[in-house]
């Protein structure tokens, strides 16, 4: 969790696609379990950890649950949320990723 956060905090994450990602374009619908309950329910992948599918994010990120059921953070299930299963919206022309920012990833790594 520590490399996680420090990598992510070194400077600011965009949230948008390259065009070579450009064959990704839709939203999906999250099937991640720890994710489900969050306040979006759309995500795109490959997500910000280069996962290609869910099934593969939901196997790392459950690797977490412990310390989000320890209740060390409460940001801490949105901030793993944010990078395994980013929110994504197509309120645009094409699915735009919201991706975790970095104040947030200090607040996480501060606790």
């Amino acid at each position: 969790l520590i490399a996680l956060l420090a990598s992510f905090a070194q400077g600011p994450v965009s949230g948008f696609t390259s065009p070579s990602e450009r064959h990704y374009e839709r939203c999906e619908r999250i099937t991640i379990p720890m994710c489900m309950n969050m306040r979006y329910n759309l995500t795109k992948m490959p997500n910000l950890l280069g996962q290609i599918n869910q099934k593969d994010a939901a196997i790392q990120v459950h690797e977490f649950l412990p310390l989000v059921e320890l209740g060390c953070s409460k940001l801490l299930r949105f901030f793993l949320c944010s990078f395994y299963a980013p929110m994504c919206t197509e309120m645009v022309n094409a699915a735009l990723v919201v991706s975790a920012c970095r104040s947030m990833c200090l607040e996480v790594k501060s606790k």
